[in-house]
């Protein structure tokens, strides 16, 4: 004997089951698309996301040298010496210590981010009517 159990075909059926008022609401949703509300919320907060991903990129964290010279680091020689480097105009402060594995993490982490938020301003407006009906 095999029983049959199926879920109610509308939430009026079993109007106490907030696991099927969930369920109606995303067929719903899925049935009808994503609204152009929603995708626009989202393209806001995605170009919000890549300005601020490429305002780091131009001005990174610590700033920039302004001029061309030696500088001297704060750490220190093995052997208890002053390092000092040469560094050029633009390059990155944090780029030029001696530990550069944050400096090497922020460019990554902040080329990554930037990359998924136009890759996602791509895929929200691949399909935005944008012809104009005569």
């Amino acid at each position: 004997m095999s029983q049959n159990l199926s879920l109610p075909e509308t939430k009026h059926e079993n109007p106490h089951s907030p696991h099927r008022d969930w369920l109606d609401k995303f067929i719903e949703y899925k049935l009808r698309g994503s609204s152009i509300e929603i995708r626009s919320t989202l393209l806001v907060v995605v170009i919000l996301i890549t300005t601020a991903t490429y305002q780091t990129s131009l001005s990174p964290p610590v700033g920039l040298w302004q001029d061309t010279g030696n500088s001297t680091l704060p750490q220190l020689a093995d052997d208890g010496t002053p390092i000092i480097k040469h560094h050029y105009a633009g390059e990155a402060i944090m780029g030029t210590h001696r530990n550069q594995a944050p400096y090497v993490v922020f460019v990554i982490t902040n080329s990554l981010g930037f990359s998924m938020s136009v890759y996602m301003i791509y895929m929200l407006t691949v399909d935005f009517p944008l012809i104009r009906e005569l």
